[in-house]
Parts: C-alpha cells; sequence; structure tokens
C-alpha cells in the first residue's frame, strides 16, 4: 500500500466513525445531511481504495454499487448550508429534485446491477487493465464516460453556488465572520470544490489518454496525491473540532440598517465551563420550547426588564431546569450571556437608527434592562468585540 493509500485509508476511518456518529445523534434534519454526505463521501473513498490496491478484484460485486450515490454528495451539502445560512431545520417538497440525477443514475446502471457476478468480474479486470475500458464499457444505458464527467462538473456547479450563498450572507449588512458558523460553512464548500475539481482532471486525464492502454492508476499519480490530502485534511477537521459538526446552530443574518449581527454562535463563545443539565426532552418538545422562547423574547421584549432564570420560566409556563437545559444545549449560552445577548441587538436597532444623536447611550442601556454602566460597556464588547464609541465610528454614518 503506497503513501497516498494510507492517507486515504486514515480518512476513510476517520470519516465513518464521524459520520456515523453523526447521522444516530443527529437532532435536526442539518446533521443528518451532513452526516449522510460525508457518509457517502467515504464510500467512495473506500471504493477507490480498493480498486487502488486491486482489492476489487475479491469483491467485484461492490464494482459501481456506490456510483449514483456521488451525485448526492453536491445536493446533500448545499442544502446543508443553505439550511444553516437561512435557519431552516427541515427540507420542503421542491428540496428533493435535487436528489434526480441520483435517481436516474440508479436507473442508468440497473443492468448492470442486475448482471451475473462472472460479468463483473470480466468487466473489473478489464479496467483495470486498460483505462480506456472503464469509459469505453457500457454498464447501462447511456455512455460510461458520461457519468464520470458529469459528476464532478456537477459537484463544482453546486460549490459555486454555495459560495455564493455564503457571500450573500456575509454581505448582508456587513457581518463579520463567526467561527465556527461562517467559517466552518467556507472550509466545508472549499473542501469539495478541491475534491470535485480533482476529480475532474481525472476524468478528462482519463478520457484524452483513451488508447493509449496503460493500467488504471499509472495516469492518475497526481490528482491521486491531491484528492487524499484533500480527504485528510477534512477529516482533522472535523476531530479537532467536532463542535462544528454537533452543535453549530443556524446563523442569522442581519436587518437592514445593521451593521452587525449577534448569532447564537457569538452568544456562546464565553460559555462557562461546565457540566450540561441532563434533562430528558424529545426533539419535538425542543422544539416547542425553542419557539415559545423566540416568540417571548421578540415580541414581549421582557429582557428589558429585570429577568431571572426562574421569571422567564414562568413566562414561558415551562420548568425553569428545561429552560437551563435549553440555553445550555441549544443555544450554548448561560442565562445572563442569553439576555444581554438580545438587549445588546435592542441597542444596535437604536444606535442603527439614530437615537443616540438625543439620547445618551446610558439611557439607551437604561431602556434595554441594563441596570449598570459597567455591565453594559462590558456586554457590549463582548458581543460585538468594541465599545459603544468605536461602534459607532466605525458603522454609523455622521449624517
Amino acid at each position: 500500500m503506497q503513501f497516498p493509500d494510507i492517507l486515504i485509508l486514515s480518512g476513510i476511518i476517520c470519516g465513518f466513525v464521524t459520520s456515523i456518529i453523526l447521522i444516530i445523534t443527529a437532532k435536526n434534519v442539518n446533521n443528518r445531511l451532513i452526516g449522510l454526505s460525508f457518509f457517502t463521501l467515504w464510500w467512495q473513498a473506500l471504493f477507490y481504495l480498493l480498486t487502488a490496491t486491486f482489492l476489487i478484484y475479491k469483491v467485484p460485486y461492490l464494482y459501481r454499487v456506490g456510483a449514483p450515490f456521488y451525485y448526492l454528495i453536491p445536493a446533500l451539502n448545499y442544502l446543508y448550508v443553505r439550511n444553516i445560512l437561512h435557519k431552516q431545520k427541515t427540507l420542503s417538497g421542491y428540496d428533493y429534485w435535487h436528489f434526480l440525477p441520483f435517481m436516474l443514475s440508479v436507473v442508468d446502471l440497473m443492468p448492470y446491477y442486475l448482471s451475473d457476478t462472472s460479468v463483473k468480474l470480466a468487466f473489473v479486470d478489464a479496467v483495470m487493465k486498460d483505462v480506456n475500458n472503464c469509459y469505453l464499457m457500457k454498464t447501462g444505458f447511456l455512455p460510461s464516460y458520461l457519468h464520470f464527467l458529469i459528476r464532478p462538473v456537477q459537484g463544482i456547479i453546486y460549490s459555486v453556488f454555495q459560495i455564493l450563498l455564503i457571500y450573500k450572507a456575509i454581505k448582508a449588512g456587513g457581518i463579520r465572520i463567526i467561527w465556527p458558523g461562517y467559517t466552518w460553512l467556507i472550509l466545508l464548500t472549499l473542501f469539495f470544490m478541491i475534491l470535485h475539481s480533482g476529480m475532474l482532471v481525472s476524468a478528462v486525464t482519463i478520457y484524452y489518454n483513451q488508447g493509449i492502454g496503460k493500467p488504471f492508476f499509472e495516469l492518475l499519480a497526481l490528482p491521486k496525491i491531491y484528492i487524499s490530502v484533500t480527504f485528510l485534511c477534512v477529516c482533522l477537521c472535523l476531530f479537532f473540532f467536532p463542535k462544528i459538526l454537533y452543535n453549530l446552530a443556524p446563523v442569522e443574518t442581519s436587518e437592514p440598517g445593521d451593521a452587525k449581527v449577534i448569532s447564537d454562535a457569538t452568544l456562546s463563545s464565553d460559555l462557562p465551563n461546565r457540566a450540561k443539565l441532563k434533562v430528558p426532552l424529545s426533539d419535538d418538545k425542543v422544539d416547542e420550547y425553542i419557539e415559545r422562547i423566540e416568540t417571548l423574547m421578540e415580541e414581549s421584549q421582557c429582557f428589558t426588564r429585570d429577568l431571572t432564570l426562574n421569571g422567564m420560566a414562568d413566562l414561558l409556563d415551562i420548568n425553569h431546569r428545561y429552560l437551563s437545559y435549553i440555553l445550555n444545549n441549544h443555544y450554548e449560552s448561560s442565562f445572563p450571556d442569553f439576555i444581554n445577548g438580545y438587549r445588546i441587538r435592542y441597542i444596535l436597532k437604536r444606535i442603527n437608527a439614530g437615537d443616540f444623536k438625543t439620547l445618551k447611550l446610558e439611557a439607551i442601556a437604561n431602556d434595554a434592562g441594563f441596570t449598570s454602566r459597567t455591565t453594559f460597556h462590558n456586554a457590549f464588547k463582548k458581543h460585538i468585540g468594541s465599545n459603544p464609541s468605536q461602534y459607532i465610528r466605525k458603522h454609523v454614518p455622521a449624517n
């Protein structure tokens, strides 16, 4: 086994463990989307390794089994990125049209899937000995080379759309990039852009070298290293930053006139190191409580007065332990930071509306619920990254 194969094997082992855990423990459709995407990717990598090491001869019936699933990877990633940016937790009926290429590929390859093992073994042997056969021998209704060319092109197109989604989200209101939210989505998109580009290079290399009769991997030394390194990088990213997968909340976009936004990721930036409450709640109940919390905060603006955890629980008509569980596990925030986050949002709206020109900032802060100037300034700097005066000079027009 060569060094690039070892890199791919390392990625496969880490990737399968990560994706399976993610799918099993998923609390919403977004985690399942990214989990299925990576599981499919690792399956493709496993097949690649079997072919590179000629172990495919021992399991010829696996050849092309996962081929249609390659069409799923770009769609799953795009829907994941879109849902995170748009704060969506479900898929609509129209979203399932993204899976049409996968279904068409299954139908196209059905004649090969239904053939005898001896036929599959003969096909594998022919491909391994002469790369031409990978493109020239038909395994379905369509010419085989079309799949090898269309799949990476589809992946690159989806990656471009993901980049546009992220760009629009970042540009809206001049929001700043926040780890692990936008940074993770950017890394994910760039990884798959690199991967699909490498696959396209491999496909084009084989296509333009038809007729030379070379063994399967003799033409692919550079793309092989290129792809294997990207596999290892994404696995290291997942294992060193597991929070980006298990606890990545939807990123909020700013409203017109807001120069900055406070996202769920921002609220959790300094979460105290303490054990989270273990309260058994179903996913449906969690979603119901989250909806109650956000409705209360937006409609009643209860954060503008002195509020305790128990007092907020009474307003929501839920047990205070459940409320604490939701704040710690969904919003990843302590109760004071959660309330102060809404107070800072309120203050930002007042500042961007120009209220600071007729009122002192302390008066606006008092209206938002802050009773101490020091507490206000500390909370503002914690959530925004600068003090109120610096924010006004940088983001609010002078006239």
